[in-house]
């Protein structure tokens, strides 16, 4: 599982902001040189890169933990499914949660699989889920090993608590699709607005301005905006459709 330390956190982002710093002087260097403004504008443009650098990093670390947490969530109706056709079958719970670790749904059978070793290794099975369910923050992952481990503690078919938390789950990942779908249509609307209507609406609006009334703006003055203003904006607003992403 993807885990990392304070250390290695404030490494990364003072590697981005350090990679960014270097990387964006020597680009607005060169853009300084071509289109004739100071170098100091061109180091004050760096340094407004460089400062956003760490929201992209702090980004990037979040992502790549939503990326495992996702991973468990699309895979898990399936899993269940199939836990539930073994049990269905006849097979013992134990023999039907190895064929789940065996079989191939990513990080589903990883947690699986590790709560096979604590099984073996003496654990109940209820105990051993709950172990492996903590390295996780899948909520629906939670909830399945919660069943579980009732189900277990009270003595109630595990069969027919897992059908019954299968049903729940495909009904609200039906109603996360929805909702998801509905924000990523106003947010990509916005979206193109914002970095696509707009900017080309603004060179108009210049070009038409130069001709009639002779009036003409510095390309520096236009950099930031499209350089990083504008990019920015649709940084955001890719990074807020992620994030509210059901991952299913």
């Amino acid at each position: 599982m993807f885990t990392i330390g304070p250390y290695e956190y404030f490494a990364l982002i003072l590697g981005a902001a350090l990679s960014a710093f270097v990387l964006s002087s020597f680009f607005f260097l060169v853009l300084a040189v071509v289109f004739h403004f100071s170098v100091l504008t061109g180091f004050l443009m760096a340094l407004a890169v460089t400062i956003i650098s760490p929201l992209i990093a702090h980004h990037y670390i979040i992502f790549t933990v939503q990326k495992r947490i996702r991973e468990v969530d699309v895979n898990l109706l399936d899993a269940l499914r199939h836990l539930l056709s073994e049990l269905s079958a006849g097979i013992p719970l134990g023999t039907a949660i190895e064929s789940i670790a065996n079989a191939d749904y990513g990080m589903v059978s990883e947690l699986f699989r590790e709560s096979v070793v604590l099984i073996k290794g003496g654990e109940d099975v209820d105990e051993a889920f709950r172990i492996s369910s903590a390295r996780t923050k899948s909520l629906p992952f939670q909830r399945f090993v919660a069943t579980l481990s009732y189900a277990t503690a009270s003595g109630a078919n595990i069969e027919a608590a897992l059908k019954a938390y299968i049903d729940e789950l495909e009904f609200t990942q039906a109603n996360e699709i929805s909702l998801y779908a509905n924000e990523a249509i106003r947010d990509s609307t916005f979206m193109v607005i914002i970095t696509g209507v707009i900017p080309g609406l603004l060179v108009f609006m210049i070009s038409q301005g130069s001709v009639i009334s002779s009036i003409r703006i510095p390309v520096i003055y236009l950099l930031p905006i499209y350089l990083i203003a504008f990019p920015l904006v649709k940084y955001l607003l890719t990074v807020r459709l992620i994030k509210s992403s059901p991952g299913v």
